[in-house]
């Protein structure tokens, strides 16, 4: 397989890899803004919340996604941001007394994308 051959399936895989972030990051914000906590990790500090049903572990996921994206963009020698993946992190640093909870975070996140609330 030529290396031409190899960098076109590389970046195929990355656009299919950021088209399923884009995906499940829909879903997450959704259920966070129907009251599921735990996408920006603003009470991770909180001990005993992680066995909560309303507790979410999509944060995590999304986190792991980005960073492989990033490494296979990397792979490639494409060393700019992943937009979507830069902005999410943008939300979670969010951290100020006068802040957004996390479902009203995630509406707007939502609305940034325009993207509705609900399906």
């Amino acid at each position: 397989m030529s290396r031409a051959s190899r960098l076109a399936k590389l970046e195929q895989k990355i656009s299919m890899m950021e088209e399923e972030f884009r995906e499940k990051l829909v879903v997450a914000l959704r259920n966070c803004a129907a009251g599921r906590y735990g996408l920006f990790g603003q009470n991770e500090r909180v001990a005993g919340l992680e066995g909560h049903d309303r507790w979410s572990t999509d944060g995590r996921e999304l986190l792991h996604m980005g960073e492989q994206i990033l490494q296979a963009r990397k792979e490639i020698g494409d060393t700019t941001d992943f937009p979507l993946y830069s902005r999410f992190l943008e939300y979670r640093s969010r951290r100020g007394a006068n802040d957004l909870g996390e479902p009203k975070l995630a509406k707007e996140f939502l609305e940034e994308l325009n993207v509705k609330t609900h399906v």
